[in-house]
């Protein structure tokens, strides 16, 4: 029979050893990662691609910014992860937390816009606020993490560092940047952009008004579609009657309204918000239509004092 005092060095020894082993990540932590991470190198190779097709230097900046920190976010959890290291884990937090701190000003930023575009901004408060409620559980989870390691850490736990990589690791890594790579490469292939100044009505990429002059136009891959041009009110006015694309013709109870309350045309071209209209001129005297089709969406400005026109689509098409 095992003596007490034997049993309870048995025990201790056993509960040493459990302490000084390394960490394993729980099974739900591990599945948040993968999504993290897949999530992560797929928008980051998507923002790189967007970058190399983007024609303003500074919005091409923004681009590959963004994009920077959405891969080392997922590399970050890769090594926070697979390579427990505590280092990646604290990167990873501060990284989610800034994210945060993002999508609430953007957050923010929507709700201010609330009166010009309701419906668009109750679509994207509602992701927003999934968004962050989504960050923050991820950051719990990551915060637990850490804690797991650090506890093992002060126990005397090997642990594993970055400080060495094994060949298996290495090839990982440099699969994950050729697919990133191949990613970015893809996207900016199929996706395309034009924008063009003071162009003839023939080269617009629509059905313009007959007497339409002075064509700027901007088309950014197939989601979005943007005109003014110079015409007359009642040429605008029989245009949209009559001239609209078909795919575009608004139904029969959306009509133009006089301009009550003073709207920003949308100014293209570069500009990554042009549906807040707060980058363009003010207009205070005029016709204006907004209407759907379908998932895509339709706007149409008249400003009566320029005697200028307006059209954008918004929509895959």
């Amino acid at each position: 029979m095992t003596s007490q005092p034997e049993s309870t060095e048995t025990e201790l020894e056993a509960s040493t050893d459990a302490a000084l082993a390394v960490p394993s990540p729980s099974g739900a932590f591990v599945f948040v990662s993968l999504v993290v991470i897949v999530l992560s190198l797929w928008i980051g190779a998507t923002l790189l691609g967007n970058g190399v097709i983007e024609p303003e230097t500074s919005n091409r900046v923004y681009l590959y910014a963004w994009a920077c920190f959405v891969l080392l976010l997922g590399f970050g959890q890769c090594l926070a992860t697979f390579a427990r290291s505590r280092v990646a884990v604290i990167v990873v937090l501060v990284l989610f937390a800034f994210l945060t701190i993002a999508e609430s000003v953007w957050l923010l930023t929507f709700i201010a816009e609330w009166f010009e575009h309701r419906d668009l901004v109750i679509r994207f408060s509602l992701g927003f606020s999934v968004f962050i409620f989504l960050t923050l559980g991820i950051g719990l989870l990551e915060v637990a993490w850490l804690r797991k390691l650090v506890d093992a850490w002060g126990w005397g736990s090997p642990g594993r560092t970055v400080s060495r990589f094994t060949i298996l690791q290495g090839i990982g890594f440099v699969a994950l940047c050729g697919v990133v790579w191949a990613i970015a490469a893809c996207h900016a292939r199929t996706k395309f952009y034009r924008y063009e100044i003071d162009v003839s009505r023939d080269q617009a990429p629509i059905e313009l008004p007959t007497d339409a002059t002075h064509v700027t136009y901007e088309i950014k891959s197939n989601w979005f579609v943007g005109c003014d041009f110079d015409t007359t009110e009642d040429t605008f006015v029989a245009w949209f009657a009559e001239g609209l694309p078909p795919a575009a013709h608004p139904p029969e109870e959306i009509q133009l309204q006089p301009i009550e309350r003073e709207l920003r045309a949308i100014e293209y071209g570069g500009n990554l918000n042009r549906w807040t209209r707060n980058s363009g001129p003010p207009i205070s005297d005029g016709l204006h239509a907004d209407w759907r089709v379908g998932d895509i969406r339709y706007e149409v400005t008249f400003d009566r004092e320029n005697q200028h026109a307006y059209y954008q689509r918004w929509g895959r098409h």
